[in-house]
């Protein structure tokens, strides 16, 4: 199990469970709903990030609540290749780098095979597969394809990706609508110490 602590001005508040196990059993389907060999790190970062996306949208669940993380060229996996080493490990699967493009430098093959049923996270998984297909030999197209969760986090942070089921322009109303009530908040707490304040 891997865990990760919350703190706040250096004090340990929660200790939280990173879903590894759930994450790496995501992996393992999106290789077998592409037939059992997959291409392309970035397809494997677009399908899986997708397939959590759809699957949020269609039962407000998380498929796995494993971090993922602004990179360079779109959502990615946070540590994959840490994922990819336990997955190797476990005999579950096979993965290498070659010299290819961006899209083909990694390849991955299911060594056990892992069956995908009717149930919505593997329906997710299809589809967020077949979603990164359809981006993969067009890198304008991709970039396009960033939600609004990749252009609102730097380089290694933490995505809020159900922020991407909106657009750009809602993300923003919906900021500015927090921003005007935090203030008020502020306002009406800071008038109220005011008044304690205050000699009787």
């Amino acid at each position: 199990m891997t865990c990760r602590a919350s703190t706040i001005m250096g004090a340990m508040i929660a200790v939280e469970r990173i879903p590894t196990e759930e994450a790496k059993a995501v992996i393992c389907k999106i290789i077998a709903a592409a037939g059992g060999e997959l291409h392309g790190m970035m397809v494997l970062y677009k399908a899986f990030y997708k397939a959590h996306l759809i699957y949020f949208k269609n039962t407000d669940l998380e498929l796995t609540g494993y971090p993922i993380v602004n990179m360079p060229h779109g959502p990615g996996i946070d540590k994959v290749l840490e994922l990819l080493d336990e997955l190797r490990a476990e005999k579950k699967i096979e993965f290498w780098q070659g010299n290819g493009t961006l899209r083909s430098e990694y390849g991955f093959r299911a060594v056990v095979p892992v069956r995908l049923g009717a149930n919505p996270a593997d329906r997710a998984i299809r589809e967020g597969l077949n979603w990164a297909n359809s981006f993969a030999n067009n890198d304008a197209l991709s970039h396009a394809s960033h939600g609004p969760s990749w252009y609102d986090s730097s380089s290694g942070q933490e995505q809020s990706i159900h922020l991407d089921l909106m657009t750009r322009e809602e993300v923003k109303r919906l900021k500015d609508r927090i921003d005007e009530r935090s203030a008020d908040v502020m306002e009406a707490f800071s008038s109220s110490v005011d008044r304690l304040e205050q000699p009787a």
